[in-house]
């Protein structure tokens, strides 16, 4: 996107930028909910949009394999402009956290979320 013209405005971490392209100056920027990541829950939380067709199948399989292994779940609903403004994460279509942590903006199945709980 840089070579047409997009510019760095914003950045989280090491990994990730906010391109723009701006036509008055004005620039983008990560909202604060996403720079402090304060969320004090220690189940597996995830946030997520209607926007993914794959996204109702990834909610079967984590809801089915927490409740087998009692495993603390929250989802999560981005279906308005407020909610998606306030996730406490820099994407706002899926993205995972557990015990308060950000881990991740994959799709989980049954076999990601093993490995990302270290099961």
């Amino acid at each position: 996107m840089q070579k047409f013209g997009f510019e760095v405005a914003d950045t989280f971490e090491k990994d990730y930028e906010l391109l723009s392209l701006s036509f008055d100056g004005s620039k983008p920027a990560f909202a604060e909910a996403v720079k402090d990541q304060k969320v004090f829950d220690d189940t597996l939380s995830i946030y997520y949009s209607p926007q993914c067709p794959y996204s109702a199948d990834c909610i079967a399989q984590v809801k089915s394999f927490c409740e087998a292994n009692a495993i603390g779940l929250r989802f999560i609903a981005i279906d308005t402009l407020e909610k998606a403004k306030s996730v406490p994460v820099f994407f706002n279509n899926w993205a995972v956290l557990y015990q308060g942590k950000f881990e991740t903006v994959h799709l989980l199945n049954e076999g990601y979320l093993k490995k990302l709980l270290k099961i």
